[in-house]
């Protein structure tokens, strides 16, 4: 009866040392499972912004190549504006001048 007491209690304690085992292991291997998903939530925020600056850049560089493309309607309306001094029907253009300290008066 003895040895069956002490066989039991060594399997209660056996329990309650694996037991305690797997919670100080469930709690540490949480608490590193939550600050890797924080550094990753953190980092996910930081490509996020980056990949907004880049569509913008993406964005004004399709732009530009629209406006460098000699054959295509915009780039034609901006020689014919800016070079050529064209206007559409029915608009004006203003010329401004800027008298400055080393243009001579006359």
């Amino acid at each position: 009866m003895i040895k069956r007491k002490k066989k039991s209690l060594k399997i209660k304690l056996l329990f309650v040392f694996v037991y305690t085992c797997g919670v100080i292991l469930f709690l540490y291997l949480n608490r590193f499972g939550y600050r890797t998903l924080q550094q990753m939530r953190k980092k996910e925020k930081k490509l996020a912004r980056i990949k907004h600056k880049l569509e913008l850049k993406e964005e004004s560089l399709k732009r530009e190549l629209r406006l460098q493309d000699t054959s295509s309607p915009f780039f034609i309306e901006m020689i014919a504006r800016e070079k050529l001094r064209m206007a559409k029907k029915d608009e004006y253009i203003y010329f401004i001048v800027h008298h400055g300290k080393n243009e001579k008066k006359q």
